[in-house]
């Protein structure tokens, strides 16, 4: 004889939505998703206390090298306006000494001229 009770699936359906009463199985996402999420926190954990905790040589050598990054971002407009000032004062002191030597050029040839109006 038969036992086992009769199960209204129609009314199971209704309510609730994530029953899949074809395969027996509950698929409901939201545990689905909690459930990995768990899953890869704690092997996140396992790793992380796997790995063996940096030495004192390693922690100063990663606090020098934020350190030197840091002030190397802070110093980087400074350096910028540095070097546009030395690349104009290069260019000022080019110019001027082109100016200089024309300045030179036209004193010898007014001394020239003076002197050849002299003699003629």
């Amino acid at each position: 004889m038969n036992s086992e009770p009769k199960i209204d699936e129609a009314a199971i359906a209704e309510t609730d939505p994530h029953v899949n009463l074809e395969s027996g199985q509950c698929c409901n996402r939201t545990n689905a998703v909690l459930l990995a999420v768990g899953a890869g926190l704690v092997i996140g954990l396992i790793v992380r206390s796997l790995r063996p905790e940096p030495t004192r040589t390693e922690r100063l050598a990663d606090l020098l090298a934020n350190l030197e990054d840091r002030v190397r971002h802070t110093a980087r407009p400074a350096l910028r306006k540095a070097t546009a000032y030395a690349s104009d004062g290069a260019e000022v002191m080019r110019d001027g000494l082109h100016t200089g030597e024309a300045l030179l050029a036209r004193c010898w040839r007014d001394t020239a001229r003076s002197v050849r109006n002299l003699f003629s």
